[in-house]
């Protein structure tokens, strides 16, 4: 949305102009993306060039990810699936600290700090 899209250009007009990793991003960023609109039932059209780029012909996966959400043919979603599964059952030592300070601060009611573990 908008506000993702801000951040985007605050954080990449950080970076130095003739940095090659800044036109990287500014190129996989805005040129791969597009502003999409609801009409007047909530509907929203992809573009045709990107369900292209996506692989995506008749069917796709429409997968929630917290704070934003992924389109994706099915057979690419669930190779991806696979993998992150993998990676999160493997890493799962990166979420102790963060998961600890957030019990620490209040965390879910009932749980950590004195709340009845």
């Amino acid at each position: 949305g908008d506000e993702l899209m801000a951040l985007y250009r605050q954080t990449l007009a950080r970076m130095a102009p003739n940095d090659p990793n800044r036109r990287a991003f500014m190129h996989t960023i805005f040129t791969r993306s597009a502003d999409l609109k609801m009409d007047d039932t909530g509907r929203i059209s992809i573009p045709a060039s990107l369900l292209e780029a996506a692989g995506i012909e008749k069917k796709l996966v429409f997968a929630g990810a917290f704070d934003r959400f992924h389109i994706w043919e099915p057979s690419r979603f669930a190779a991806f699936d696979a993998q992150m599964a993998e990676t999160a059952l493997k890493n799962q030592d990166a979420m102790a600290e963060p998961f600890q300070q957030a019990m620490a601060a209040g965390g879910l009611p009932g749980f950590g700090a004195g709340g009845g573990d």
